[in-house]
């Protein structure tokens, strides 16, 4: 399935339809998120910046969503911080996703 996700993203933006649009990047992120595909999630976010696409808070959800799935809870924490520094400060959700890592490396 994240396959079929990754391929119509790259089929979008090969016809430059919706190539700066953050809406569109948003469901293949949660997608391969809620599968902890963390380094894919990070690749396709810094590669939306490098597009002068606008990633907001819900991209950056993405990465704490895949981080909880792949339990990596200092990387989480480390998100929530580079949210704020980007000016996307950390809502509920995302501290609770960073919670959700952190709880499912405790015993």
């Amino acid at each position: 399935l994240d396959q079929r996700a990754e391929t119509l993203y790259a089929e979008m933006l090969d016809a430059n339809v919706g190539h700066r649009n953050p809406v569109c990047l948003q469901g293949l992120l949660n997608s391969l998120a809620v599968n902890g595909k963390l380094e894919r999630v990070e690749a396709l976010v810094t590669d939306a910046v490098a597009r002068g696409m606008l990633v907001d808070r819900g991209h950056y959800g993405s990465v704490v969503k895949a981080c909880r799935e792949s339990q990596t809870p200092t990387k989480a924490l480390g998100i929530i911080r580079e949210m704020r520094q980007r000016g996307h400060p950390a809502s509920i959700l995302e501290y609770t996703q960073a919670m959700g890592a952190v709880a499912r490396l405790s015993p």
